[in-house]
């Protein structure tokens, strides 16, 4: 089976679907097969940035500040995620005003979320609630022990160095 007939693949471990966004016409869409190369559903999504947890049945998709739904010239800025089942029906919605600025994004094998955004570090649970949220101007992350270990790089301009945080799965810091 060609999944990228589709579009673009997404990448999941995902025992049950394969799935690819479109990139064809202006607005993407979501298509989900079974692995048995059956249409489940094709649906409208925000973004072609799409996260499929191993063991779950939803799926995370980014979505936008500016021109949601559609291909996009002018610089994107990540902000909002829906959450959908496999049929296409909205689960829940974390709201932009929370989440602006999305610059890294770490999908856990329980279906949560590690999300890096312009001024916050923060933990979404599996069905879209904020479980915390730091302050932060970190750059990077880097997830260790499915989500335990939570690793943030800063760039110190002024001293031309990084500082490197360590939270744990609580958000709690660890070291800095």
């Amino acid at each position: 089976m060609d999944i990228s007939q589709y579009g673009r693949v997404i990448p999941t471990e995902n025992p049950n679907i394969c799935a690819a966004v479109s990139t064809e016409t202006s607005r993407h869409h979501l298509t989900i097969l079974s692995k048995d190369g059956e249409t489940i559903s094709v649906f409208p999504v925000q973004s072609e940035l799409v996260f499929i947890p191993k063991d779950n049945n939803f799926i995370w998709v980014v979505g936008r500040l500016n021109g949601e739904w559609e291909f996009q010239i002018d610089p994107v800025i990540n902000a909002g995620l829906y959450q959908y089942d496999f049929q296409g029906k909205l689960l829940a919605t974390v709201e932009k005003s929370q989440t602006s600025g999305i610059s890294q994004i770490v999908l856990l094998q329980n279906g949560e979320l590690i999300l890096l955004t312009n001024s916050n570090l923060m933990k979404i649970s599996g069905t879209g609630e904020i479980v915390w949220s730091k302050p932060s101007t970190a750059h990077r992350i880097q997830i260790f022990n499915d989500g335990n270990i939570i690793c943030t790089e800063t760039a110190i301009r002024e001293e031309n160095s990084d500082e490197v945080s360590i939270y744990d799965e609580n958000g709690v810091l660890i070291r800095s």
